[in-house]
């Protein structure tokens, strides 16, 4: 079975030309823009590399290749560009994490080369997201951990920012968390913490980011969510555990804060977020405030 490739540039004899000097190596899905390929990796991201024109309309190969790095990380990124200066590929570098680049007009077998070391790439890379989980995975829920969440919320911030988007920021804890500790011991405590991460991980979708904050709290980055939106799906959450075996014992409060219109730092996003949570504990807990 052949390893699968997106190919992406807007001219349509170019992607003609590639795939014929690459058709024996791989399995290739064409896009002709960023906006078209991005569609087809939210329906099917199973591509071992993907390998796109820097000069693209609307969205450039630079901005396709970030959003990847975000997304999927384990995609080897390869670019190629009738001409880079190289500030250019230093920008692709720092924002795109590019692993090659290839310059037109091409030589075929020295492509074929570069392509079969981009594959490579996508094997280390395999090995080395399988590491880096094992170090951002909190072993009690299951979630992403304080280390993650905040590396997360950095990239979500970059990308806003370049791209002008929003994302809402959810700071969740949990009520009476000690008393249940003190009652049913901390085995059943993580039990519980396991349940309320399943929770949050079935309440959001695959481009939201639930991570345990630490203790009893819980963070969500929703991204291109505005803030009432995102207190819908907090409240959904905090009446969803209500009907669970602890809800009788243990509820939620919710602290919901966005960008940019709660600040433009990490600091001042994560604050906002807190002190509402903060309000919702003070209002009597089980409660959804909003920045």
């Amino acid at each position: 079975m052949l390893p699968r490739l997106l190919l992406v540039d807007d001219e349509a004899p170019t992607r003609d030309a590639l795939k014929r000097t690459l058709r024996g190596d791989f399995e290739i899905v064409e896009a002709g823009s960023a906006e078209e390929a991005l569609t087809i990796l939210k329906a099917n991201a199973n591509f071992a590399v993907i390998l796109t024109d820097e000069k693209m309309p609307n969205k450039t190969g630079t901005d396709l290749l970030a959003d990847v790095r975000v997304f999927y990380p384990r995609m080897a990124r390869v670019m190629i560009s009738g001409q880079m200066r190289l500030e250019q590929m230093m920008v692709a570098i720092n924002n795109a994490e590019v692993h090659r680049f290839i310059l037109k007009p091409w030589e075929n077998e020295m492509l074929r080369l570069q392509l079969q070391e981009a594959l490579l790439f996508h094997h280390s890379l395999g090995e080395i997201r399988r590491l880096e989980k094992l170090a951002i995975t909190d072993p009690v829920t299951g979630l992403s951990n304080h280390r993650y969440f905040q590396e997360k919320i950095r990239e979500e911030i970059e990308r806003a920012s370049r791209h002008d988007r929003i994302f809402s920021l959810m700071m969740i804890d949990v009520d009476h968390f000690k008393k249940y500790n003190d009652k049913f011991g901390h085995p059943e405590g993580d039990k519980a913490l396991a349940l309320i991460a399943k929770l949050l991980k079935s309440a959001t979708r695959t481009a939201d980011s639930a991570s345990r904050y630490g203790g009893e709290e819980f963070v969500i980055i929703l991204p291109e969510t505005d803030k009432p939106a995102a207190v819908e799906v907090a409240d959904r959450i905090r009446r969803d555990l209500e009907t669970l075996s602890i809800g009788d014992l243990i509820t939620l409060s919710i602290g919901v804060s966005g960008y940019p219109s709660n600040g433009t730092t990490c600091e001042a996003i994560i604050n906002a977020a807190d002190q509402a949570l903060y309000r919702a504990k003070e209002k009597g807990r089980n409660k959804v405030e909003l920045a």
